[in-house]
């Protein structure tokens, strides 16, 4: 019933609508005047990457990751595991696009995109941020990196989602200035 009154209030206010405005023209918006997306340029391309994920743990979760023995980790110990989230390496707060990398291979600042083979054979975009951040793992393995997944739960989840992947081609990209 709702969903007809709506529908009749819809018609009545169409029809009392004036003439002049529902015959005005809008202007074609020019398209010099549309923000043109950056165009970028491949520097390096790297296959046989590992990507995880991490998030920043928040103190009153209901929840935190598990070892693997299968027992949940405490906050201290999610702390110790995932970091604190709160700054990164390069000192700037984690953001959704942080990447954790072996700074010697991908110094701070490298804008990244990741790629995974699509089961048609073909090469889909799955990531794109930049090196802001490092972790032990990554100082072990240059070929390993680590996508900061958010706070809390909603981060937990995203990165546990995301879990690890191997194999994936890392492109290093850069914006060409016009």
């Amino acid at each position: 019933m709702k969903t007809f009154a709506s529908l009749l209030v819809a018609m009545i206010m169409i029809s009392w609508w004036p003439a002049s405005l529902s015959n005005a023209k809008i202007p074609p918006v020019a398209h010099a005047a549309l923000p043109q997306p950056p165009k970028y340029r491949i520097i390096e391309r790297c296959s046989g990457i590992k990507a995880t994920a991490y998030y920043g743990p928040l103190k009153n979760q209901k929840r935190y990751s598990r070892k693997p023995n299968g027992q949940m980790r405490t906050y201290r110990e999610e702390i110790r595991f995932q970091g604190e989230g709160i700054v990164t390496s390069s000192g700037v707060p984690p953001r959704i696009c942080t990447i954790a990398v072996n700074k010697e291979r991908f110094p701070h600042g490298t804008i990244l995109r990741l790629k995974q083979r699509a089961k048609d054979g073909h090469y889909e975009t799955i990531f794109i941020g930049v090196a802001e951040d490092t972790g032990e793992d990554m100082i072990e393995n240059p070929n390993q990196i680590d996508l900061y997944m958010g706070k809390g739960e909603l981060g937990l989840t995203r990165a546990e989602k995301f879990g690890a992947r191997h194999g994936l081609v890392v492109e290093v990209i850069k914006e060409i200035r016009s």
